[in-house]
């Protein structure tokens, strides 16, 4: 026969084991010490002890110190999110290690706690893509330089009147200079013309050594200079080639022209053009700026479990004088044990744990005070023996209890008897209550002398015999999507953003959300949110921002730029598949993005990375750029798109005469007032450029002059002053008529009189 003592300890030990393998949900986030970012490639395993834990850690230690295998045991382990955050279910008397091969094992004891923040140090490793990016650059072949990136400038020099040397040199440089003439941009390389006796005699005269004059190894001795038809004409065409971005800034590019013979410069000349007056047709090009958006499944956040308080409560009835239930009642087995259940359910759920219970026990008022509260004290006692029977000892120990035992007031009674229509009863009860404030065993005497007492007021005592509970327990568990909405709406400080949401409860207000004011706000503050908890931005919040930007004409190149990598081509995935990079529709979004910020250069290099089912909108970027001569199709899909792309293709090309057939027809369809106004202004780039006697020019049909086309553009500058600076910089309209067209706009008196004397004169068929 066993020994009790044995017996007893045997039975200690295995509810001891069976405590210790209990398990609760404890929740994470893993950040590293040196950039403050969440650690992602790290694992976490949950050991039921703390002892097996150190094992472990020890273990680890070894691995690293011996180059060994790290043999983790029969263990539950779980990887961090992209945020570093994690859950697992653990034995609350337990251990984590949190380890990855790398940094040095962390162990962290449980110790009944549900959340930590782990630190650790772990140096910061370049990813192999960036050290090779450099190496895949993809050349540009096939192209001509686009306008509006690298400008080339044509300049007819003209020698008239200049001393005819066969023995002469010139030199021809640039540079781009801002507007006032502080800081060069870019310069060329200087150009060197010989003439063929020049470029013999110098030889001779260094010795035939060609290093004693720098500028002869660079210098062209086709004989240009001395050419029949450049002392016929006395012209020299030069063309020249600088980088100029393309920007409404007003810059210059100056030349400078020298001639010199052996000995001296015999004749010096200079001059300058704007950098922003260029043939620019292609800004009046229809498109339609379609918006493309992700799917949200792809980019869902895993729910973050956060800490949520929930009570409950239930009353019990007793019998008359007695701490026992009222058998009669049959609610009274029910709700106890449903609050047995309830109580069972929290203590052992892998998300929730018990934080208070409170119980009070309350007696009717029949009988002497002293009694009755001795009474409910009891029925306080009698009751939580039942409910902490399914209350382990560990479980009190944690839990915030109160215990409070009291006597209902007759007052109590009287608003009972007041919810039956007894009013005249209520009210004496009330007036004996009132009248014997200090004594409940006076109030008791009186109320039992009345008349009504057995009849109407001691039926209604027991529902003043109950034992009431409250508990509060914390549940780990992820919002409903109505919450999140409720939160957001009702909540100031989550509505302002003084609070922040997790990142799965953004993903739910994108969802949920129709205001687009609204919307903007959250993409940017759960684009920020992104950034703090993992370190990087989120490609759904951005690419919904810049979708929502592009509808609403708003220019933010900034958005999507990290989400895209030229040197690598789209959909290419990296990062352990965490994260895509080049998706296609984030690229054709930054394209449009780009168009609208007129970095055309840029948004055609983009254009090239998307496939073909994208072809518009690539066409569109090729042609922005001015890369459209070399490739028919790109030019034919445009330009037969609509009536006004025909006349913007064709004045690109300078077919003029297409061009001029293409706006008759553009003219005669019916227009709306902004449609109209473009036409006009197409229609003064296309006569200024070579088909209407605007002064310098010939007359085509008759059917222009030059009063014409400033109504036409006064018209566009007086319907939106944008057609101004438009204008300004247009070189397919004259600098001076341009300059002519802003002084009548800043003297709209001066312009109403030359505009009554050409109509008059048109009237009386002088024009």
């Amino acid at each position: 026969m066993r020994h009790p003592a044995i017996i007893i300890f045997s039975l200690l030990l295995i509810a001891a084991q069976a405590v210790a393998q209990e398990r609760k949900l404890v929740m994470g986030r893993i950040v590293n010490i040196v950039d403050n970012k969440p650690v992602r490639d790290a694992t976490v395993y949950a050991y039921n002890t703390v002892a097996e834990a150190q094992d472990a850690y020890n273990s680890c230690k070894a691995a690293q110190e011996y180059g060994l295998a790290f043999a983790p045991g029969i263990v539950i382990e779980v990887a961090p999110g992209d945020d570093g955050s994690f859950e697992v279910p653990v034995s609350e008397t337990g251990a984590l290690l949190i380890y990855n091969g790398i940094f040095e094992p962390v162990l962290v004891k449980i110790e009944y706690k549900r959340e930590f923040e782990i630190r650790i140090s772990q140096s910061i490793v370049i990813d192999e893509s960036t050290v090779t990016a450099e190496a895949r650059k993809r050349d540009k072949v096939g192209r001509i330089m686009p306008k509006g990136k690298d400008l080339m400038f044509p300049v007819d020099y003209f020698f008239e009147q200049v001393p005819q040397k066969s023995n002469s040199r010139l030199i021809l440089q640039s540079c781009v200079v801002t507007e006032d003439g502080r800081d060069t941009l870019d310069f060329t390389s200087p150009t060197v013309l010989d003439t063929e006796e020049y470029h013999q005699t110098q030889l001779r005269r260094m010795g035939y050594d060609p290093s004693a004059d720098p500028i002869y190894l660079i210098a062209d001795r086709n004989g240009r200079l001395d050419t029949a038809e450049c002392r016929r004409t006395g012209t020299l065409s030069w063309i020249d080639t600088v980088s100029v971005d393309f920007s409404r800034k007003k810059n210059y590019l100056k030349w400078n022209v020298v001639l010199e013979d052996y000995n001296k410069v015999f004749f010096r000349d200079s001059g300058q053009f704007r950098t922003d007056r260029i043939v620019r047709p292609m800004q009046f090009l229809e498109y339609s700026s379609e918006q493309y958006e992700l799917d949200p499944q792809e980019y869902i956040k895993r729910p973050k479990r956060e800490r949520r308080d929930a009570a409950g409560n239930i009353s019990l009835t007793f019998l008359v004088g007695k701490a026992q239930l009222d058998p009669s009642d049959t609610l009274n087995a029910f709700y106890l044990d449903q609050l047995k259940t309830e109580l069972r359910n929290v203590i052992t759920g892998e998300g929730s744990t018990l934080k208070e219970f409170h119980i009070e026990g309350v007696a009717s008022p029949d009988g002497t005070y002293a009694r009755n509260l001795d009474l409910a004290g009891r029925r306080m006692a009698f009751a939580l023996n039942q409910i902490t029977s399914v209350l382990p000892g560990r479980v009190q120990e944690r839990v915030y209890m109160t215990k409070r035992a009291t006597v209902a007031p007759w007052t109590a009674v009287a608003d009972l008897l007041d919810a039956d229509s007894l009013a005249v009863e209520a009210r004496e009860v009330r007036r004996i209550a009132e009248k014997y404030p200090e004594s409940m065993d006076r109030q008791w005497t009186e109320i039992r002398a009345l008349p009504y007492y057995r009849s109407q007021i001691s039926p209604r005592l027991p529902k003043l015999r109950s034992v009431s509970y409250t508990y509060v327990n914390e549940i780990y568990r992820e919002l409903t999507p109505g919450e999140i909405l409720e939160r957001y709406r009702n909540d100031g400080d989550y509505h302002s953003g003084r609070k922040e949401f997790a990142l799965y409860e953004y993903w739910h207000l994108f969802n949920m959300l129709k205001d687009e004011d609204e919307l903007e706000d959250i993409y940017r503050r759960a684009i920020e949110a992104s950034i703090r908890a993992e370190g990087e931005p989120w490609p759904l919040p951005a690419n919904n921002l810049a979708s929502l930007y592009l509808r609403k004409g708003v220019v933010d190149t900034a958005l999507l730029k990290p989400f895209i990598d030229e040197d690598k081509i789209v959909n290419q995935s990296w990062d352990n598949g965490r994260k895509v990079i080049n998706h296609e529709k984030i690229v054709a979004n930054q394209v449009a993005m780009l168009l609208k910020a007129e970095d055309y250069s840029h948004a055609s290099d983009l254009a090239d990375m998307l496939p073909p089912s994208y072809n518009v909108l690539k066409s569109i970027a090729l042609c922005m750029a001015g890369y459209f001569s070399d490739d028919p199709v790109v030019y034919n899909s445009v330009r037969t798109s609509t009536p006004r792309n025909r006349v913007v293709m064709d004045l690109a090309t300078g077919r003029l005469n297409s061009a001029h057939d293409a706006l008759k027809s553009l003219l005669s369809m019916p227009l709306s007032d902004e449609e109209e106004i473009i036409a006009k202004y197409l229609k003064v780039e296309l006569v200024c450029n070579g088909i209407s006697p605007i002064p310098g020019n010939k007359y085509m049909n008759g059917s222009y002059d030059y009063w014409d086309m400033m109504e036409c553009l006064m018209e566009c500058f007086c319907y939106d002053p944008k057609y101004i600076g438009i204008a300004d910089r247009d070189q397919l309209i004259g600098e001076d008529f341009v300059k002519a067209a802003m002084d009548f706009y800043d003297h709209p008196d001066k312009w109403q009189e030359k505009k009554e004397e050409f109509t008059l004169d048109r009237e009386l068929g002088l024009r």
